[in-house]
């Protein structure tokens, strides 16, 4: 059973996420201070963890930053859970590693979504990508599940519209192709619900049915589908469009998109008649178009224009349209553009190879624009909510940044004045030490003073006197009395050098 550690001060969003996880089938254990925190770290390992920022006893981001360095919980997940107008937080959150911030109030949904998707492991960029298959139809899903894996996907796989609303919210997925015609919630009804989720909202979304009616395409792409194929379709076509739904996904924002203008299209095509008749139609949707009549025009207006989307045909003289798409694609400047190929035939290998050359989708050419404007919609849609995501985390970088700018601005500052405080300590302690150099120099020269003073002067009278007996100024010296004074005379002289050499020493 996976643990999970709730640190939170608030009762109220301790006992809701207690209850949020158990009902999850979850073991959590709620913490409502940094001391219980840590002593519930040093007892137990846990899966996943919930952390507060603003905390009675200190900084949850300080305990983020613990978890971070040791080596046993560096890479446990964990969730930061705090005020969604604290930016800062949320920066400083997510600069100590924190795999994901949910503002409060927060939505129970989506916090368990989160939750399940850390909990049952976050997919590494090397893996497989999981595919959320949902069909009613036990052949036909194992079918699929079979291409897919055969493909190099994972697939779980659920028969229900209910079962896939379950596996997508507990499991990390990355596309889902889903059946039309399901039992309870249909397939138009379980990819709103995935684009209602804001942790599914870029997921790419096929669906799939049994009919070929027009109406029923037209409903699912309204409803966010990103393609729509029928069952009829060789599943290695199914697959090939899959996986051209997932490379969109990395696609970078184009030079120049603008989110809330008009979107501009390139449309080429060799028939004059076709061609007009789709810019007309095109137009009456409210698009910009830009026409070519060959794919060297094409290529030529895409060095000369920005543009949010082709419709490009895919047999013209010249330059083919699978050429263009494969040219295109190749160009760091416009591969994320969206292509859909326009097809005068349902034919499989030209769909495959159309599809392996990078482009996003293809549509057989008719005189009925209400499939095509149709994807184009969702292409777009596509294309719109990929940017604001980028725009977002670009916006993100941009704060933080800037708070690591103004954090670092502030931390010299803070430096600087410890700095100075430090220096002036340091010349207080200069002026203290040469105060006592000076007392201690003078100390010196009182006591050299008193040596001379005290000693050196009765020693040069007791040597001068005894230098005036020795030649018997005052009278002869008998033996003993000669040996007398030159004793006295030699330790006389003796202690004289010595107290002269301690005064030159002390100079």
């Amino acid at each position: 059973m996976e643990r999970v550690l709730i640190v939170d001060d608030s009762l109220t969003v301790r006992m809701d996420l207690l209850e949020l996880f158990e009902h999850a089938g979850w073991s959590p254990t709620p913490c409502a201070t940094l001391a219980e925190a840590r002593a519930a770290l040093a007892a137990e390992a846990f899966d996943l963890v919930v952390l507060d920022v603003l905390l009675p006893d200190g900084d949850g981001i300080e305990l983020l930053r613990e978890i971070r360095r040791s080596p046993r919980s560096r890479a446990w997940p964990v969730m930061v859970l705090s005020g969604e107008d604290e930016v800062v937080d949320r920066l400083r959150g997510l600069e100590m590693g924190a795999d994901e911030y949910v503002g409060k109030p927060y939505d129970r949904d989506y916090v368990i979504a989160c939750a399940a998707r850390y909990l049952h492991g976050i997919r590494q960029p090397q893996d497989a990508p999981t595919v959320l298959l949902v069909d009613d139809s036990p052949t036909y899903l194992e079918t699929m599940r079979a291409a897919f894996t055969g493909a190099g996907f994972r697939v779980a796989a659920a028969a229900t519209g209910e079962d896939g609303l379950r596996v997508a919210s507990t499991q990390s997925i990355d596309a889902a192709v889903v059946d039309l015609h399901l039992p309870g919630i249909d397939g138009v009804a379980l990819i709103r619900r995935l684009r209602a989720d804001r942790g599914l909202q870029l997921v790419p979304c096929m669906l799939l049915t049994g009919s070929e009616l027009r109406t029923d395409e037209l409903m699912g792409l309204e409803a966010g589908a990103d393609a729509y194929l029928a069952k009829v379709h060789d599943p290695e076509v199914i697959v090939a469009r899959l996986s051209a739904l997932l490379r969109s996904v990395g696609a970078r924002p184009e030079v120049g998109f603008d989110p809330v203008g008009p979107k501009k299209i390139l449309a080429v095509d060799d028939s004059v008649t076709y061609l007009h008749a789709l810019g007309e139609r095109l137009r009456h949707e409210g698009y910009g178009v830009v026409m070519a009549h060959s794919g060297a025009e094409a290529m030529a207006v895409l060095g000369a224009e920005t543009v949010d989307l082709v419709l490009l045909d895919v047999i013209m003289p010249g330059l083919s349209g699978i050429e263009v798409c494969r040219r295109l694609k190749a160009n760091a400047a416009w591969q994320d553009v969206p292509v859909i190929l326009l097809t005068a035939r349902d034919e499989r290998d030209a769909m495959l190879e159309g599809l392996n050359a990078g482009a996003d989708d293809y549509v057989v050419k008719g005189t009925d624009f209400d499939v095509l404007t149709g994807r184009v919609r969702a292409h777009l849609r596509r294309k719109h909510l990929q940017d604001e995501n980028r725009r977002i985390h670009e916006r993100l970088h941009r704060m933080h940044a800037e708070a690591q700018e103004e954090r670092a601005a502030r931390e010299l500052a803070e430096t600087r004045a410890a700095l100075m405080e430090d220096l002036k300590a340091k010349n207080a302690e200069l002026v203290q030490a040469r105060a006592r150099s000076e007392q201690e120099s003078r100390y010196k020269s009182q006591f050299l003073a008193s040596i001379s003073h005290e000693l050196r002067t009765p020693q040069n009278s007791i040597i001068g006197f005894s230098e005036l007996l020795e030649q018997e100024l005052f009278g002869p010296l008998n033996a003993r009395q000669a040996r007398y004074v030159k004793n006295v005379l030699d330790s006389g002289r003796h202690l004289l050098s010595l107290v002269n050499d301690i005064l030159d020493l002390s100079k």
